[in-house]
């Protein structure tokens, strides 16, 4: 396999990811002036999250099969990227969360601050902090809820992360069944995305509903999308790498059908239609096919990755001036841009990137114990008498 960490687009698809993101939540929140239809198509047609999660099951799916240092070191990369980075935005907004009154000093000193700490910063989800520490907060004041409402997403790819193993694991031994692995897994993928459809419609409110809409189970099958063609590559990369125009063709075309019999302006694939399914896997495959067309488009970016801290910051700095009251005006346009971009580059160059550096240590030092078990565990060959 290639290495999939160079020659490719795949940090600037996930930062056009996150401003689609960015936009979407700032049209919703602030009632900012919106594109008509159809200029506003395109940024319903690629939505960030989805995006998010075929790449994610692509780079993800290669890191835990090319790993040199076992599940463990996998394991190890996994929480270098995303808790770093995701512990101090908790910081960052429980800080804001205490000076607006609504985290009162007192509270720090109480059981529930704390299992709520250590329940979100693992699960990466203020909702299964709330769910499982209870809520230290008070929203009766500028803030009426959590200022951040993409966390769900985190702790949907942390899950991830744990279920790579699950299908992968025999992959080196086992091959040819690794199919089998992933089309059960997404047709079990499939039919809870069906029942956290009718769940969101009938209980959006029921803890029931929170808990699966935030775990991976109704999202998976976008995943292994990527990770399926992470999989198969040295078989696929013939028909998608450098041939991302007819994919996307392909992709308009049926989106164009979706909207003509059944009005789907936007891509749903949290609440699946007829027409998701096959949407979402050509939306997938045009994904890994731009990230692997004109692969020089990304070196502007020098490996600059602001996306996770663009995702992460924008709404608070959203939900902020959304609960101020401050909505609706065009000239907040470039501001909702420029905040969490500088939020995003902070996070990167002050968080991140050291974190991801760590990685060769982590793996060497992983690898190190590895050896130094396997040699306790091997017993002492006896003595061959001559």
């Amino acid at each position: 396999m290639r290495n999939a960490q160079h020659a490719n687009n795949f940090d600037l698809i996930r930062l056009l990811a996150a401003l689609q993101v960015l936009y979407v939540h700032s049209v919703g929140w602030l009632k900012l002036p919106d594109l008509s239809f159809p200029w506003i198509w395109p940024t319903r047609l690629f939505p960030g999250v989805a995006v998010f999660f075929v790449i994610s099951g692509f780079l993800v799916t290669r890191s835990f099969l090319e790993s040199r240092s076992g599940t463990a070191g996998y394991f190890a990369r996994r929480a270098l990227r995303i808790y770093p980075g995701l512990w101090v935005h908790f910081v960052v907004i429980l800080a804001m969360l205490a000076v607006a009154g609504a985290l009162p000093l007192s509270r720090f000193a109480g059981e529930t601050f704390w299992r709520w700490t250590a329940v979100a910063f693992t699960m990466g989800s203020d909702f299964f902090g709330n769910l499982y520490g209870g809520v230290p907060f008070d929203y009766t004041g500028f803030y009426r809820g959590f200022p951040s409402g993409v966390l769900w997403t985190i702790s949907v790819e942390l899950g991830f992360y744990l279920l790579v193993p699950v299908v992968f694991a025999g992959a080196i031994r086992r091959r040819g069944l690794v199919w089998l692995a992933l089309v059960v897994c997404a047709a079990g993928s499939l039919w809870a995305a069906w029942v956290n459809k009718a769940w969101l419609t009938e209980a959006p409110a029921h803890n029931a509903t929170g808990i699966l809409n935030s775990s991976p189970a109704p999202y998976f099958w976008i995943f292994l999308i990527g990770a399926a063609l992470s999989y198969y590559w040295e078989n696929v990369r013939g028909w998608i790498e450098g041939r991302v125009w007819p994919w996307l063709a392909a992709y308009v075309a049926l989106s164009l059908l979706d909207l003509t019999l059944l009005g789907q302006k936007t891509l749903w694939f949290s609440k699946p239609g007829l027409l998701t399914v096959p949407r979402v896997v050509l939306l997938g495959v045009t994904v890994i096919a731009f990230a692997h067309t004109w692969t020089g488009l990304a070196r502007r970016l020098r490996g600059v990755d602001l996306s996770y801290g663009i995702y992460l910051y924008h709404m608070p700095f959203v939900a902020t001036l959304h609960y101020g009251g401050i909505v609706g005006s065009a000239w907040l346009w470039p501001i909702v841009f420029i905040v969490p971009v500088t939020c995003a580059a902070l996070s990167w160059f002050l968080v991140e990137r050291p974190a991801l550096r760590l990685k060769p240590k982590a793996d060497a030092l992983i690898a190190g114990l590895r050896r130094k078990l396997e040699r306790r565990l091997v017993p002492a060959r006896s003595a061959v008498p001559s």
